[in-house]
Parts: structure tokens; sequence; C-alpha cells
């Protein structure tokens, strides 16, 4: 039920509530767009500002985070990676909370928290993949996966 709602295209094609599924991005198909909300809404923004790149959207400098300019430095240690995603969820909490305030947000799609449960390096493919826990204020969660493109020194 979306009445009362605000909504957001549904980016994200393929997810589910459970199980792994592989997913690809997309406005949906032949039958139009999908849209999303609550904690499915906030999980694409969350991962949408995760990995866009601070100051790459015009008009919004201070939207993204350093993540992927920090992980392109090369990943050395364990720390590095917790340490880059630290950064990164602080940096999507500053403008996510913004951005509940200036839209009115109800609480199960607002940010509250995100935590690193896991991460693989595939060196090979120079892959990084992280498994993210995404809170809302709701107290609804979702894990994401993120796979992105690093080197591996």
């Amino acid at each position: 039920d979306y009445s009362g709602r605000t909504t957001d295209l549904f980016i994200f094609q393929g997810a589910s509530l459970g199980g792994d599924r592989k997913i690809h991005l997309g406005f949906g198909g032949e039958d139009g767009g999908q849209v999303t909300t609550g904690i499915q809404k906030l999980s694409q923004t969350f991962a949408l500002v995760f990995l866009t790149e601070l100051g790459s959207v015009p008009d919004k400098p201070d939207w993204g985070t350093q993540f992927l300019e920090t992980i392109r430095a090369g990943i050395r240690t364990e720390n590095d990676v917790k340490a880059a995603v630290s950064l990164a969820v602080e940096q999507v909490r500053t403008i996510l909370s913004a951005l509940a305030e200036q839209q009115s947000l109800p609480a199960d799609e607002t940010f509250s928290d995100a935590a690193l449960l896991n991460y693989t390096i595939d060196e090979a493919s120079s892959t990084l993949t992280l498994y993210i826990n995404v809170i809302s204020a709701a107290g609804t969660s979702r894990n994401i996966v993120l796979p992105v493109s690093v080197p591996v020194h």
C-alpha cells in the first residue's frame, strides 16, 4: 500500500525479501517501471549514495562518499576495508539524515545504521564484495551485497 507514501523507481530488479538472488540494474521491463518504498527504498538509496563518488553529482557537491577513491588506492589489510566502509557509512549517515529532515521520511525509510557483516576479495577478478546490513529507524533491516572492482595489492 503506497497511499500517503513517497516512492522511488525500483532500480534493483529481481530483489526479494529472502534468499540469494541475482539482481540487475534497470527501470522495469515491458510493463514499465516498478516503484519501491520502505526498507527496500532505504537500502537502494544507501547503496546509491555509498557508491557515488563524493563531488561527482552536479549541483550536489556533498552527495556521495570517499569509498571508491579510498579503495582505489589499494587494499592491503583487513583494516583498510573496515576503515573505508566505516568512513563511507558516516558520510552516508550525514547525507541521509539531512534528506530525512528535508522530506519528513517515515521511520522505515529513515537511516539508522549500517554494519559491515563480511567481505570477500577475489584477487583473480580484482573484486571486493561487501556484505552490509542496512537498518532503518523503525528497526527493519535489509542485507545488501555490493561488488566493487578494486586494485588488490
